[in-house]
């Protein structure tokens, strides 16, 4: 999940929770905050549609409340999604209850001739994929990984260890899709405040299936949500988010999450040492051409033969 996801103006996508920091406080909003976006799903079709590898199943690292891995059901995949707060995925399996009861797709226009079977979503820590790939099923085609989910890897070891793991279930061939904000941007600018999002009404980030986890959302439609990155003197940041209402300013929900930046340096050697085979990289989902002030930095990892 979940995200801030680097689109054609800094566009920003949706925020893959891992379970620290008060993810679970936001999850009833989650949807309404960061539904999947056009961008970011036409970047994943495109990737996936030109592999020489066939690509089945998807495995969604970082999935909050399944937004992506039901839109690539839509797409006509096989999807399982991996979270590390259970909130979260418990969201996640009711939004798929509903999903596969309605004839509507999950995100209008972009559902293939056929969809695929109701995705599977379970408790996982990224460092241990444990019981993936399920047994008597291949290895993955696929791995996504979207957003803030990887800076939560608060160390070198533990990013290759995700890395890793994402590359112990991706079958040779196959394709990682990663990304992160730009923390070289971040890293230059020092304290960033992004642009406030404004939630939108119960029922129109899902798509054509109303009110997806409005059971749990209150209907007031006067919410925006503020995201600001403190550096720190270790190295790390904070990140600071903050959902008020609009009009009074009262906080509804607020936490504080330790992540580290990931440059693009840093993201890029990791890969290929992880993956074994072709690593490209870019600075937003419309293939641009990564630089310091990209929005996003974009990674397309294939897995190789390891040497």
């Amino acid at each position: 999940m979940t995200q801030e996801t680097g689109g054609k103006t800094g566009d920003d996508g949706a925020l893959g929770a891992t379970g620290s920091g008060g993810w679970s406080g936001l999850a009833p909003y989650y949807d309404r905050i960061f539904p999947p976006g056009r961008a970011q799903l036409d970047f994943i079709g495109t990737v996936l549609g030109r592999t020489l590898r066939p690509v089945r199943r998807v495995l969604d690292v970082g999935c909050a409340t399944g937004g992506y891995a039901l839109a690539l059901a839509d797409m006509g995949f096989q999807v399982t999604g991996v979270d590390l707060d259970p909130e979260m995925v418990r969201l996640a399996r009711t939004n798929a209850a509903r999903w596969a009861g309605q004839l509507a797709a999950y995100a209008p226009g972009v559902a293939a001739a056929g969809r695929g079977p109701e995705p599977r979503f379970l408790v996982r820590d990224m460092t241990d994929l444990h019981g993936l790939p399920e047994p008597g099923q291949d290895p993955f085609d696929a791995v996504i990984c979207l957003g803030n989910t990887l800076p939560h890897m608060l160390s070198a070891g533990e990013l290759g260890a995700a890395l890793g793991e994402m590359a112990r279930v991706l079958a040779s061939g196959g394709t990682a899709i990663l990304q992160t904000v730009n923390y070289d941007r971040i890293a230059a600018e020092g304290e960033v405040r992004f642009s406030p999002i404004a939630l939108a009404p119960v029922g129109e980030a899902c798509g054509e299936v109303p009110g997806l986890t409005g059971n749990a959302v209150p209907r007031s439609a006067g919410l925006v949500f503020e995201r600001l990155y403190l550096p720190r003197s270790d190295g790390l940041v904070t990140f600071v988010t903050t959902l008020r209402e609009e009009g009074s300013g009262r906080v509804v929900v607020r936490s504080e999450t330790l992540l580290r930046p990931i440059v693009r340096e840093e993201l890029e050697t990791i890969a290929r040492m992880a993956f074994h085979g072709e690593v490209l990289v870019y600075g937003d989902f419309l293939f641009s051409a990564w630089h310091e002030a990209s929005p996003a930095t974009v990674v397309v990892a294939s897995r190789g033969s390891e040497r």
